[in-house]
């Protein structure tokens, strides 16, 4: 499958009808090249932010262009910040951790039994990233998403907010399951409403959770 950068229309279409479930939009990049691009965009940005698929996975290439960008007097005030889902290790943490300014770790379910039927592995090590980089000032933000009958942050509320509160004054992302790209299963999941969002919110608010971040707009 050959993608035309300039013929394209943003639809995925491409992602649905690749036998690969893979994306043919995935471009090549050195730090070298990506540290040009960013140069060129400097004056218009307060920040950098990677994400994926998962970012950690290319850690190598991560830890070079953080440095890079925090040892160029032009570029050193940009944040730089990682969207993950928190696999990461704890020596791997502790190795970008110098040079990044935040990562933000997205908790998909509280209960290890059902954060394994919706990702296929426990969280045991999402919760322990979460509580290492808030240690260390480095948690951005918690996102949780909300799927309705399938994620369990409700019904765990009370071990949720006590753990969220013992992070110090994080954040909290609360996300709105929708079908865009979901295959398998999921796509016949119910999209999450405000209604759904809010339950949760005040609930969390009701348990001492101060800075509570509502989805800008519901799929």
């Amino acid at each position: 499958m050959h993608w035309d950068e300039k013929a394209c229309q943003q639809c995925d279409t491409c992602l649905q009808t690749c036998t690969r479930q893979s994306s043919p939009m995935v471009q090549r990049y050195s730090v070298d090249s990506l540290l040009a691009q960013v140069k060129r965009n400097a004056l218009f940005i307060n920040g950098i932010t990677v994400s994926g698929g998962e970012a950690t996975l290319q850690l190598p290439f991560l830890y070079d262009f953080f440095t890079a960008i925090k040892s160029a007097p032009t570029l050193r005030h940009l944040t730089c910040l990682i969207d993950s889902n928190g696999e990461l290790s704890t020596a791997g943490w502790e190795k970008i951790a110098p040079w990044m300014d935040g990562a933000m770790i997205d908790l998909k379910a509280w209960g290890s039994e059902c954060h394994t039927a919706l990702t296929g592995r426990d969280n045991q090590r999402i919760k322990q990233s979460i509580q290492w980089l808030a240690k260390h000032d480095k948690l951005s933000e918690l996102r949780l998403l909300v799927i309705p009958q399938h994620s369990d942050h409700l019904q765990h509320v009370d071990e949720l907010a006590q753990f969220i509160t013992t992070l110090g004054d994080i954040p909290v992302r609360l996300n709105a399951f929708h079908h865009h790209g979901v295959r398998g299963d999921a796509q016949a999941w119910q999209s999450a409403t405000k209604e759904d969002v809010e339950t949760l919110a005040a609930a969390l608010t009701q348990r001492g959770v101060k800075q509570i971040i509502r989805p800008a707009l519901y799929l």
